[in-house]
């Protein structure tokens, strides 16, 4: 086997994982709609939660940064040159 036969095994097991994981929860939620039934949820689900908080963090991190960067970039360049911020599309 190739190294990328590999990982698009992997990929398909961690992802047919995890959609099995999203259809018990859905499934836990719509027959036993309460309030135990979401704090089991959430309690049998910490783990699952946590990895997918850290896996969304740095691309949350690095977009709102860029965000930031680009926004300080278009204020400083507005200020030295006097430009009028433009509606246009980049190109």
């Amino acid at each position: 086997m190739e190294p990328q036969d590999d990982r698009r095994a992997m990929y398909a097991y961690f992802g047919i994982l995890a959609a099995f994981k999203l259809f018990t929860l859905v499934a836990i939620l719509i027959y036993m709609s309460s309030w135990h039934a979401v704090l089991f949820v959430v309690a049998s689900h910490v783990l699952w939660i946590t990895i997918g908080a850290v896996l969304v963090a740095g691309p949350a991190t690095f977009w709102a940064r860029l965000v930031r960067v680009r926004s300080r970039r278009r204020h400083l360049l507005a200020q030295e040159w006097h430009v009028e911020e433009s509606h246009t599309a980049p190109h």
